[in-house]
Parts: C-alpha cells; structure tokens; sequence
C-alpha cells in the first residue's frame, strides 16, 4: 500500500517536472526579427510600437514607390503596388508573426493575398 502511494507521488512529481520543462521552452525556436526585417531588401518606411494588456505589438511598413514618370504613365494601375506591412506580436517572445496587404487601389480590392506579395516586391 505505501509503494503504491510512493509510485503515484514519484509519478506525480516525474509529469510535474516534464510539464515545467516543456513550460519552460515557450520559444524553442530562434527567431530574430531584425534579420526578419532586413531579409526583406529594404528599410521600413515607418515602425509603429503599440503596447495592449502586456502584449507588444511591433508593426513594419514597407511601400515601394513608384517613379514619377510611372505614376502619370497610362498604365500606373496595373503598376500600383500595394502597401506591405509586417505586424511582430511579443509577449515574452515572438508567438505570432502577421504579414499582410493594404488593398487601396480599384485594380487590388479583389486581388488575393498571394497575388499581392507578388506584386509587393
């Protein structure tokens, strides 16, 4: 009757330790959000830091311009490129990573995300 007692508690105390464990590497993973934003080729036209209820909210804006001479040729909407942001969400550590696409233009409101990240860059 006490092994079995003994059993149960080492039992008990053996999942404890391997929850705590797994508790304890959140982030196996390595993640580097400088290298993720200088992986893209170009600097961020503008960085927005948003703090909510303990979550860090890091938001990228990128845009590639187009020339002058582009803007005011005949086919400019066809050439438009959508605004691309990336949105780095941090609690401890990176637990959710969003890219996404403003659609602001008649020829990309019906565009899905895969066909605008071709456009982008």
């Amino acid at each position: 009757m006490i092994e079995g007692m003994i059993m149960r508690i080492f039992v008990f105390f053996i999942s404890a330790l391997l929850s705590f464990n797994l508790a304890a590497e959140e982030c196996k993973f390595s993640f580097n959000e400088s290298e993720l934003i200088s992986s893209i080729g170009i600097a961020p036209v503008k960085q927005e830091i948003i703090k909510d209820e303990g979550i860090t909210k890091r938001q990228y804006e990128f845009r590639r311009e187009l020339s002058s001479e582009e803007m005011l040729s005949d086919d400019a909407d066809e050439k438009y490129e959508p605004q691309f942001y990336i949105s780095v969400y941090n609690p401890s550590c990176p637990q959710k990573v969003i890219v996404w696409f403003f659609k602001d233009n008649k020829n990309t409101m019906d565009l899905s995300n895969e066909v605008l990240a071709g456009r982008a860059f």
